[in-house]
């Protein structure tokens, strides 16, 4: 249900790994895909937003590399390693990006 009591809502896409519960992911959680053969991993978000950080920390994902993550279709859980089983249409909190509802 979304809610009526005046929160900013986003429709987002988020992945999901299968020991997650949903209620208590959000947006900003933090997964890596491998975009490129040879090459560390790259920092998304849940939402699937690319960040500018490589899994070992560093900043500067070239441009290039950004474009593949954000196609990227199997990230995996910087808490648990685990891949992500599915990818879910869902309402979030925009400012806090606190799962809210599935969307049909």
């Amino acid at each position: 249900m979304v809610p009526t009591d005046g929160t900013e809502v986003s429709a987002e896409r988020w992945c999901r790994t299968e020991s997650e519960v949903l209620e208590k992911c959000n947006s900003q959680d933090e997964f890596y895909v491998f975009p490129v053969i040879n090459v560390d991993g790259v920092i998304v978000k849940r939402n699937g937003t690319v960040t500018n950080r490589w899994a070992d920390g560093t900043r500067g994902v070239p441009e290039g590399i950004a474009k593949l993550a954000a196609n990227e279709e199997s990230p995996y859980s910087c808490e648990t390693d685990e891949e992500a089983v599915e990818w879910l249409n869902v309402y979030a909190d925009h400012k806090t990006g606190a799962f809210i509802a599935l969307r049909e």
